[in-house]
């Protein structure tokens, strides 16, 4: 072997060396890989919680508007007038004097209800004609519902109303104004989103100078 054959065999490498060079890049290669995935992921759900909580703002700032607007007006229930409020845990039904569709704050039926087959908070309303016996037979049968909120985990409202029994306020699940001419003091609204808890407070329902504004809770 001369001088030349050998120094050219110590410039090369071995197939060990190359079979190294090949993993130690191929590791590097997937550290980066899953590292960038991790920021892309992070990223992805800071997005979808500011969504998430952009939603949840737009569809409180659509309660609070509808509920500080509740309207005083009684109507006939075949006996004597009464409020129009209707309450349950997965559905409202009352009188706005400013609904979120029509542009114009007139008074409208408004009715909110939890679809709890598709997980999502659904709104309808039908403007407000002054008449006692329509009051009574009125109903929203035929008027199609728009969606306020999807992807809902689980919803529940409850009223605080004064209890004659206990005497005393109370929490209650149902509330009927034509048996019990009243309206809740305040309205308390508990629902769930891609696994986050939100509570909402509204308070001081029929009141003309309306500056308080709802406290949101979040859990």
């Amino acid at each position: 072997m001369t001088c030349y054959q050998r120094k050219n065999k110590e410039k090369g490498y071995t197939l060990l060396e190359i079979l190294i060079s090949i993993t130690l890049l191929s590791l590097l290669l997937i550290v980066l890989f899953e590292s960038l995935t991790a920021i892309r992921n992070t990223s992805s759900k800071i997005e979808t919680k500011k969504n998430i909580e952009k939603d949840i703002y737009m569809l409180f700032t659509r309660l609070s508007n509808l509920f500080k607007n509740l309207s005083s007006i009684k109507v006939f229930n075949n006996i004597s007038k009464s409020y129009y409020f209707l309450g349950t845990e997965d559905e409202i039904i009352f009188i706005s004097k400013d609904p979120i569709i029509f542009s114009y704050p007139v008074p409208h039926y408004v009715d909110i209800k939890f679809n709890r087959d598709r997980h999502r908070l659904e709104y309808r309303e039908k403007i407000y004609l002054e008449s006692g016996k329509y009051a009574v037979s009125f109903n929203f049968s035929n008027e199609p519902y728009d969606i306020l909120l999807d992807d809902v985990g689980d919803f529940n409202i409850s009223y605080l109303t004064w209890d004659n029994i206990s005497r005393k306020l109370e929490w209650q699940k149902y509330i009927d104004s034509f048996k019990k001419d009243i309206i809740p003091l305040k309205i308390k609204i508990e629902i769930s989103r891609d696994k986050r808890d939100y509570q909402f407070i509204f308070k001081r329902l029929i009141n003309e100078e309306y500056n308080e504004l709802p406290a949101i809770l979040f859990k």
